[in-house]
């Protein structure tokens, strides 16, 4: 079932400290084209200490067939203050 209120978040796969970021409905029509991260805006995301955060985990793809993968130990957790 397809969310028709649902807003979505389109940014630059590039920039940072919010430049370039725009709030689309699902009506929204964009161009296809690279460059950009489009993910679905959450009204009640999980926090930590009623903080927002994300995670970056790295990790290193050998076989796609049998799939293997190497999560490095040391990753990066970022609060949003």
């Amino acid at each position: 079932m397809q969310d028709n209120k649902a807003l979505w978040i389109y940014k630059p796969s590039a920039s940072s400290c919010g430049r370039g970021i725009k709030l689309l409905s699902s009506k929204t029509r964009i161009k296809k084209r690279g460059g950009y991260i489009v993910s679905k805006y959450l009204k009640n995301p999980h926090t930590i200490n009623e903080l927002k955060y994300d995670l970056r985990l790295y990790v290193c793809v050998t076989s796609f067939n049998p799939l293997r993968v190497y999560l490095y130990e040391e990753g990066l957790v970022r609060f949003a203050t």
